[in-house]
């Protein structure tokens, strides 16, 4: 019955429903540990739901994650020891790990049955290259973390190439050494990537000619969230994401650590029609960032969360740190 429950869960990751219906076999069996797993798995899914929940109610919650999370996590672990270098639970399973990329070639079909694994960040990943891209159980993950892999533009044309990225809706390259040969082929991998909602660039020294050349790109036009973190921006870049009609779904944009913007780029990018759905803007390492926040928010009210600490919001988790 476990068995037959685990594979269901594994199967239909976004189906909350098969996750409660495991809690009520944890109960009903009875083992030790069994009610606190099956609450924990409760309390996360009550957390995770898109239902705004009540201050006090989501506080009670939270902590008592937190208490179940220290008193168990260890023996919940267990399973995936020597596996996972990093591993976060959501709706009370293992969704995102950090881990060796010869580990998720070598065990990844076999952890993707154990555990409804949706977001990995793969470590070393430059000598896995051709092997990764050729590899299938690419084709199950929702999201993929190669930040700090200092990968280079021909490696990530070889991994962008691979057939198995289709479903991909999370993509972070930050970290890549991609300057503007890694972004043409990012942008020519555009048709393999058509699920792709999040792109992360952070830190690639793009300048403001790569981010005029994503402006122009029918890439930009499926993105939902952004970063350009670090990329060495002007105010320049920031008028070709402006003028560019490509931009109307972005929601989520990170240009924090690009010391030359400056406060008038930034309110030209956010009155420009051609971003409606904008709502959260990360601003970390914004000079005066005080009077940035002061001035935007007087001007566009809740129209723009502006965030300075750095967070990486999620497409489906919210508000979640960096893996």
């Amino acid at each position: 019955m476990e068995e037959d429950l685990l594979q269901a869960i594994c199967a239909a990751p976004e189906d909350v429903a098969v996750r409660l219906v495991y809690a009520d076999w944890l109960d009903d069996r009875g083992q030790l540990g069994d009610a606190d797993r099956a609450e924990f798995i409760r309390v996360q899914c009550r957390l995770a739901s898109r239902q705004p929940l009540p201050v006090e109610e989501r506080r009670r919650l939270l902590d008592r994650e937190e208490l179940l999370l220290a008193e168990w996590r260890k023996i919940w672990m267990q399973p995936f020891k020597g596996l996972f270098l990093q591993a976060d639970f959501h709706c009370g399973f293992i969704e995102r790990a950090t881990l060796k990329s010869q580990t998720f070639l070598h065990q990844g079909e076999s952890l993707l049955q154990r555990t409804p694994l949706r977001l990995i960040q793969l470590r070393d990943p430059s000598e896995s290259i051709d092997e990764l891209a050729n590899c299938s159980t690419l084709r199950r993950l929702w999201g993929l973390n190669l930040d700090y892999g200092k990968l280079g533009a021909a490696r990530i044309a070889q991994l962008l190439n691979s057939p198995y990225l289709d479903r991909l809706r999370w993509l972070d390259l930050g970290n890549n050494l991609l300057y503007r040969f890694g972004l043409e082929a990012v942008l020519r991998a555009a048709p393999r990537l058509p699920a792709l909602r999040y792109l992360g660039l952070h830190d690639n020294l793009l300048g403001d000619a790569g981010v005029a050349r994503l402006a122009n790109s029918s890439l930009l036009k499926q993105l939902e969230a952004l970063n350009l973190d670090g990329n060495r921006l002007s105010n320049a870049g920031l008028r070709a994401l402006a003028e560019s009609p490509q931009a109307c779904n972005l929601a989520q944009l990170h240009i924090g650590r690009n010391y030359q913007l400056g406060l008038d780029g930034v309110e030209t990018l956010l009155a420009s029609p051609n971003l409606p759905a904008l709502s959260w803007l990360h601003l970390d390492g914004f000079t005066s960032v005080d009077e940035a926040v002061q001035r935007l928010k007087a001007r566009y009210g809740s129209r723009v969360e502006v965030n300075t600490d750095g967070r990486l919001v999620g497409l489906e988790y919210g508000p979640v740190a960096k893996l």
